[in-house]
């Protein structure tokens, strides 16, 4: 049972398979989802020394590029 959060689509190109897609409630339970994991990094980012919250901040930066190479 997907609970909405997939669809099973009809794969154009080969009529014995099946394509599967995020549906609608899917896709809005992902961003909840990612809002919340925000939202408690933040906060636990804020509770940081200063220190370590500089460290955090120099660090964004290789961060980035890492994520940046998924598009890849």
């Amino acid at each position: 049972m997907t609970a909405g959060v997939v669809e099973r689509l009809p794969d154009p190109t080969d009529g014995r398979s099946f394509l599967v897609a995020i549906a609608p409630a899917g896709a809005d339970l992902l961003a909840g989802i990612r809002r919340q994991r925000s939202e408690h990094l933040a906060r636990r980012a804020e509770a940081l020394a200063p220190d370590e919250q500089a460290l955090l901040l120099a660090a964004l930066p290789v961060l980035e590029h890492l994520l940046a190479a998924d598009d890849t």
